[in-house]
């Protein structure tokens, strides 16, 4: 074939190896060469993912869209989309490969725990800036400190998230608008006519850089190919996969964790300011003194403290503990609503893991019970004191005691008590304003 024709013709030293290797023994051998010359193929994709600095000529498809980004390692030569196209010389292909050979290393250097030279930011530039994130409730809760520090970047920031996490993003500070994915077409099968319709509305914001967060297991290149769609010219994000031109600041290692510590990482790596310690979680104006009415309404001794726990059918639960009343959250509440709940009571118990990560942020005493409640770094508060009892919920005198070490009170003598059962309510969306 041409590959034989062309090493008999290189003489002695030339090493055939077409046909002969592996697509991962081709990833290892492409890891210890100098230099790769070859047409825009996926071998030369490969060599841009593990760094390796190459000439790659285009015969046949657009530079623009599939040259490697990095130019300093990377040489890019013919367009055939010109006009009139831009040809090749032999010449040129050498010329280039004896500056990469006398100017480039063969890895590109590394640093902040792994993520490679990325082309600069123009941060002061960036007016409108989008934020993604589609994960769980959760965990957007624990990246608040990050969202809010990003942003001050930005004189407009918008949050793209699922329906499911639409809940919880009304609480995040620093937020001036809220994109929807109703129709599930980042996390769903793929349906064309919902593409579209996210493409238009992600258009309409005509942001100047996207930042796509991600979780250990995720990779971002759904949202980054929206982004992309959509006209953005900054498409920032980490992944262990290589995406092509999706994004144009790749970020390729950054380090397995919570998503708290992911998000305040990825910060670090493109140049902006690691989070305070600020929670980053915001009420919205007017819900907390409306459930504080409600509380008093109930019993005005309950604005004194409360242990607010999960549900008033467990029988593990007493009406009353360590001499707080114990106010039951109904399952179906606003979050909103939830929120204030924590941040007006005194000890919070709890299975359920948004509540448990409202707690932390409010510096609520939490016992975390059930699932949720393991050593992992994933669920561990980091702001809060806290009791981590697995399956405990129907054990009342693990429960009392949990309770008793946070409030760091003695076992007061028993007293008649009221157990209160807050009734949800019929309330207006608390973001609605921002939402899209």
């Amino acid at each position: 074939g041409q590959a034989g024709w062309l090493a008999e013709r290189l003489g002695r030293g030339t090493l055939n190896l077409a046909g002969k290797t592996t697509l991962g023994g081709l990833g290892a051998l492409l890891k210890r060469v100098r230099l790769l010359v070859g047409n825009d193929t996926g071998v030369s994709h490969i060599s841009a993912a593990l760094g390796v600095p190459s000439v790659i000529i285009f015969s046949a498809s657009d530079p623009k869209r599939w040259a490697p980004l990095d130019l300093s390692r990377h040489r890019a030569l013919g367009d055939p989309t010109a006009v009139p196209p831009a040809g090749v010389t032999p010449t040129a292909v050498l010329d280039e490969a004896g500056r990469l050979l006398a100017e480039s290393p063969v890895r590109l250097q590394v640093r902040g725990g792994g993520a490679g030279d990325l082309p600069a930011i123009p941060w002061p530039h960036i007016k409108r800036l989008l934020l993604v994130y589609l994960g769980s409730p959760a965990n957007l809760l624990t990246m608040a400190p990050a969202i809010h520090a990003v942003s001050y970047v930005a004189c407009e920031t918008t949050l793209l998230v699922s329906s499911t996490g639409a809940s919880a993003a009304c609480l995040l500070g620093g937020i001036d608008r809220l994109l929807i994915d109703h129709d599930q077409t980042l996390t769903g099968p793929v349906v064309f006519a919902s593409v579209y319709r996210l493409v238009r509305k992600v258009q309409s914001g005509s942001f100047d850089a996207a930042i796509v967060f991600t979780g250990d297991s995720d990779h971002p290149y759904s949202a980054a190919y929206v982004c992309y769609l959509a006209g953005i010219p900054l498409r920032i994000a980490a992944s262990k996969e290589f995406g092509g031109a999706l994004l144009t600041h790749w970020i390729r290692k950054l380090a397995d964790g919570p998503m708290a510590d992911r998000s305040s990482g990825l910060l670090q790596l493109i140049g902006l300011p690691s989070p305070g310690d600020e929670p980053g979680i915001v009420l919205p104006r007017g819900v907390e003194s409306r459930v504080a009415r409600d509380l008093h309404e109930l019993d005005r001794d309950l604005l004194r403290g409360y242990v607010l726990a999960d549900r008033a059918d467990s029988p593990a639960l007493p009406e009353q503990m360590q001499g707080l009343p114990v106010v039951f959250r109904p399952g179906v509440i606003p979050v909103v609503e939830t929120a204030a709940l924590v941040k007006l009571s005194r000890v919070v118990v709890t299975a359920d893991p948004v509540v448990a990560r409202l707690a932390d942020a409010f510096r609520r005493p939490l016992v975390l019970t059930g699932p949720p409640a393991t050593g992992s770094d994933d669920w561990r508060p980091r702001r809060t004191r806290s009791r981590l009892l697995p399956g405990a919920l129907a054990n009342p005198v693990e429960l009392s005691e949990a309770v008793k070490t946070l409030l760091w009170i003695e076992e007061p003598a028993a007293n008649p008590g009221r157990g209160w059962e807050i009734q949800a309510k019929r309330t207006q969306d608390a973001c609605g304003e921002r939402t899209r």
